[in-house]
């Protein structure tokens, strides 16, 4: 039986993402078949870990065949919910939320984000890779007009608590931070931080003591 996707932990779904990817590569070059060392080498962690993940799906191997990939690959896609449609607010179209902007354009159909936010007057009724640019002032409004589930924040980290907070209160269930500060989840809400300098910067430290 396919595990209950509550229950499944943060790492165990974004470790079922990375296999997704990869399987959809594989099937695209003409694959049929898988080994768990295949997934364990391309996710970097061991078969052991790979073997755990995939007793949570309702799939089976054999030693000399290993997995077969489009029923593995559409068990994947039911548990992740892949197929079901996401709607996502943005606030901030600075230069990173532009870039956000036109990386969700190109990304699955069924993920998208239908409307931004921003503080500029300059940017209002304009678009951005096809998605509208409101006043902060109308996000309430415009929640309860598009229903969104997600939110993304790209603003200075004076603003993103604030923001958090006001997203949750107009119905979002999950934050994506890219502010460079670490904000408190509200209530019910799962919250993803991602510290792109953080990220830089362990990576310089790191290439200046590896000699």
């Amino acid at each position: 039986m396919v595990a209950e996707k509550k229950l499944l932990p943060p790492r165990t779904v974004e470790r079922f993402f990375l296999y997704s990817r990869f399987l959809k590569a594989k099937l695209e070059m003409g694959a049929e078949n898988v080994f768990s060392h295949e997934l364990s080498l391309a996710v970097g962690i061991s078969p052991e870990q790979v073997r755990q993940d995939l007793r949570l799906l309702n799939i089976s191997g054999t030693p000399q065949r290993g997995y077969q990939i489009a029923p593995f690959l559409a068990d994947l896609r039911g548990c992740l919910s892949m197929e079901v449609p996401v709607n996502a607010v943005l606030a901030g179209v600075g230069n990173l939320g532009r870039a956000l902007l036109r990386h969700f354009s190109e990304a699955r159909p069924n993920l998208r984000i239908v409307a931004a936010f921003d503080s500029d007057p300059d940017k209002y009724g304009r678009e951005y890779a096809g998605c509208p640019v409101y006043p902060a002032a109308r996000m309430d409004e415009i929640i309860a007009m598009e229903k969104p589930l997600a939110g993304i924040i790209a603003v200075p980290p004076a603003g993103a608590q604030q923001l958090a907070d006001d997203m949750a209160e107009s119905g979002i269930k999950g934050i994506l931070n890219f502010a460079p500060v670490v904000i408190k989840p509200p209530k019910g809400i799962y919250l993803e931080q991602v510290d792109v300098l953080m990220a830089l910067e362990k990576t310089a430290f790191f290439a200046r003591n590896m000699f």
